[in-house]
């Protein structure tokens, strides 16, 4: 629980008992994390954002996770484009990123454990990584103080 109320991977696990519902494979693929050993941090991590995934979903009224297409995701993809956070700003190209594997991740599990004839976000192009230089740079001497050692 968080000081605002249940965290995200609370809310996911006790939607399990609704079968056949997406947040209940949610769920299923987060249980799965935590048996092969992944960290609670990346567990909880995945859940919150599989958890702004399934609230997208059902204000749109989709609440299976056979009613997830490729076209869903990829609108799914420019919303997280175009949307604006409280200070007005964009969602960096990482987060959307990071949305949209966690996204893939999770279905890929679901149809390998049966639950899902295909993966809807298989094939999706994910927002490019932006790679910048280090900010700080040694300068000259600092440089031949390190190849003097």
């Amino acid at each position: 629980m968080t000081a605002t109320g249940p965290s995200a991977l609370e809310l996911l696990r006790a939607a399990r008992a609704q079968r056949g519902t997406l947040k209940a494979g949610m769920a299923d693929y987060l249980e799965h994390l935590t048996v092969r050993s992944y960290s609670p941090q990346s567990v909880e991590f995945r859940a919150h954002m599989l958890w702004y995934f399934a609230c997208w979903c059902e204000e749109r009224g989709l609440t299976s996770p056979t009613q997830v297409t490729r076209p869903l995701v990829q609108r799914y993809q420019r919303h997280l484009f175009y949307y604006r956070k409280a200070n007005g700003q964009p969602l960096t190209a990482g987060t959307q990123y990071g949305r949209l594997q966690v996204v893939q991740m999770c279905f890929r599990y679901l149809v390998r454990e049966g639950q899902l004839p295909a993966n809807p976000a298989a094939d999706i192009d994910l927002p490019r990584k932006v790679r910048s230089l280090p900010k700080a740079v040694l300068t000259q001497k600092e440089l031949e103080a390190v190849l003097a050692v």
